[in-house]
């Protein structure tokens, strides 16, 4: 039995953004379900955050998430087992209040999880792990435990995990009480890693300049060979101009592919600007492409060169992590690093 695994979807991501919401249709009309129709695929597994607000989920958001993702997975008859993530709840340290279940019950085809569960998928029995708070964490616990399932699904917040591509989760809980099961796959942090029998599964489109150039998609899972297939999204939110007149002329950009910016946001580095008449060029032809927006980095200070060039130096997570370690605290500073960052990540996913 093949079965699709989408993790943390976010519909209303920054401010229930309108060009969002076009992105995600794109995606999950273009990709996503032409795929598991073409591939015989009737059963999904979603791995939480499927709203990105907690307490106040815009109308507009609910009608679109319902138009190119929900109709659809009922008008194609597919099961969807939705785990509850943290985005998911009113509260923080509890499930009782939860949007899936106030919005969704529409649909008898999705299955909505918010205590520790096991299903058995033809022959394959897989745990189901919710999003760990004060409420649940001993009966969760307690459960993996005695569970004998080979497969746990869940939305986890482990230790030592890549929670983008450049930081590491300082707290959590360690993966090592996972250690039973087989594979664990997970939902939470929006980019793939992996250590021991742990998969960070990523999040399937951008959402931040964060995941700018990191692999974004679903996976696919054989229950009877236990193998693991990814589906790479090959659509775009952020992407990158590099200007550099000292090797690039009017006839190179005469040729230049501007398409490949329609509808995202773009930073135009800029690493050598000689000529300024080719360069407001680019930008009036760029603009002609419909971007959603364009920023420019004329300060190379603020990038390094390896191989190729890549984002800031430090990005403003480090900068608040770095301020912290400078201080001098009489609380866990490992504490206070992930308050802020969790709510650097909720003002950031609030941004138009």
């Amino acid at each position: 039995m093949n079965i699709a695994l989408l993790s943390d979807i976010h519909f209303g991501v920054r401010g229930n953004s309108i060009e969002f919401h076009n992105y995600f249709d794109k995606f999950y009309s273009e990709m996503f379900f032409p795929y598991l129709l073409q591939n015989d695929i009737n059963t999904i597994i979603q791995f939480g955050d499927v709203f990105d607000a907690r307490r106040q989920i815009n109308l507009q958001t609910i009608y679109l998430a319902k138009q190119y993702f929900f109709n659809k997975v009922r008008d194609y008859n597919i099961n969807l087992h939705i785990i509850l993530g943290n985005h998911c709840s009113y509260f923080k340290n509890s499930l009782h209040i939860n949007s899936p279940e106030l919005l969704l019950n529409e649909y008898s085809n999705i299955s909505i999880h918010k205590t520790f569960t096991t299903v058995d998928f033809g022959g394959t029995v897989i745990d189901f792990v919710p999003w760990i708070c004060t409420e649940n964490e001993h009966d969760i616990l307690t459960n993996i435990k005695k569970s004998k399932s080979p497969i746990c699904c869940g939305h986890f917040e482990l230790s030592n995990f890549h929670m983008d591509t450049v930081n590491v989760c300082a707290e959590g809980l360690s993966h090592k009480k996972l250690a039973r099961y087989d594979q664990v796959f997970s939902g939470h942090f929006h980019t793939k890693s992996s250590k021991d029998n742990i998969l960070y599964l990523g999040t399937p489109t951008e959402l931040t300049w964060s995941d700018y150039n990191d692999p974004k998609g679903f996976h696919i899972i054989d229950t009877n060979t236990r193998n693991l297939t990814f589906i790479q999204n090959p659509f775009k939110m952020f992407t990158k101009l590099i200007y550099d007149d000292s090797e690039q002329d009017f006839t190179f950009y005469e040729t230049f592919d501007f398409t490949q910016y329609k509808n995202c946001y773009v930073k135009v580095v800029v690493i050598n600007k000689t000529n300024p008449y080719l360069f407001d060029k680019v930008l009036d032809t760029l603009n002609t492409h419909e971007p959603l927006d364009i920023s420019i980095i004329e300060d190379l200070s603020k990038f390094i060169e390896d191989e190729t060039l890549v984002d800031e130096s430090k990005n403003t997570l480090e900068l608040l992590h770095e301020f912290i370690d400078n201080q001098a605290l009489t609380v866990d500073s490992d504490k206070l690093k992930n308050i802020m960052q969790e709510i650097y990540l909720e003002a950031l996913n609030q941004q138009c």
